[in-house]
């Protein structure tokens, strides 16, 4: 395929350029949906949907916001998006258009108050991940092997193969560890990939995504 001879900037931009067209059209189709109570949106470059839709229906929004997009894609690409104005402006609208607000840190409510006055919205902390649904039990575990366990997505900023780094140094000093990886995302068959290579894979174990008693049976197992 030619695709791959394009430059990277360039190919981001044109699907960038395609993804805004979509959303757009995305909007007009959800406008013919019944009335809502609340809208509940989770900030990304088409926040101004959820935004548009609140006023449009003349219901409350509830924002959650993550991280900040145009960090996120310089970290995953090496550079900002040609829309970074734009996805600055969906942003901040998300933001001071809200009701309420959600992150999972002080940090990111530091952050967002640099950019956006939020000082008569309320503001929620809450981890996304559901500890409700997990279960934390004494275990009588096997001690002759070590096991590590990440459970979460498989995300570039996730730092999976840190991980890995880490676990190979402990494996060459001879310990005897294994890993678990938990889960899946964009990067599972990266991370795979890499770990197929190694000549230790039998000691990294990638189960792919484990919830219920599925999670809790495996989850004996770690340390």
């Amino acid at each position: 395929s030619l695709y791959k001879f394009i430059p990277k900037r360039f190919r981001e931009f044109l699907k960038d350029t395609a993804r805004f067209r979509k959303l757009k059209k995305l909007r007009f189709s959800l406008e013919s949906l019944p009335r809502p109570d609340v809208i509940i949106g989770w900030i990304s470059n088409g926040s101004s949907i959820s935004v548009d839709l609140a006023k449009n229906w003349n219901v409350p929004l509830v924002s959650i916001f993550d991280n900040p997009l145009n960090e996120e894609y310089k970290f995953l690409f090496g550079f900002y998006p040609f829309y970074r104005k734009r996805i600055d402006h969906h942003e901040n609208r998300m933001l001071s258009n809200a009701k309420a607000v959600i992150a999972y840190s002080a940090a990111v409510k530091e952050y967002i108050r640099r950019r956006v006055d939020i000082s008569g919205i309320p503001f929620y902390y809450i981890a996304f991940t559901d500890f409700k649904r997990m279960t934390f039990k004494k275990y009588q575990r096997e001690y002759g092997v070590i096991r590590f366990a990440y459970i979460g997505s498989f995300f570039n900023w996730h730092k999976l193969n840190t991980l890995i780094d880490a676990f190979e140094q402990v494996h060459l000093r001879g310990h005897n560890f294994e890993l678990y990886l938990i889960g899946n995302g964009p990067d599972f068959k990266t991370v795979k990939s890499r770990v197929d290579k190694l000549p230790w894979k039998n000691k990294i174990i990638l189960t792919g995504v484990l919830d219920g008693v599925k999670l809790d049976q495996i989850m004996e197992k770690f340390h």
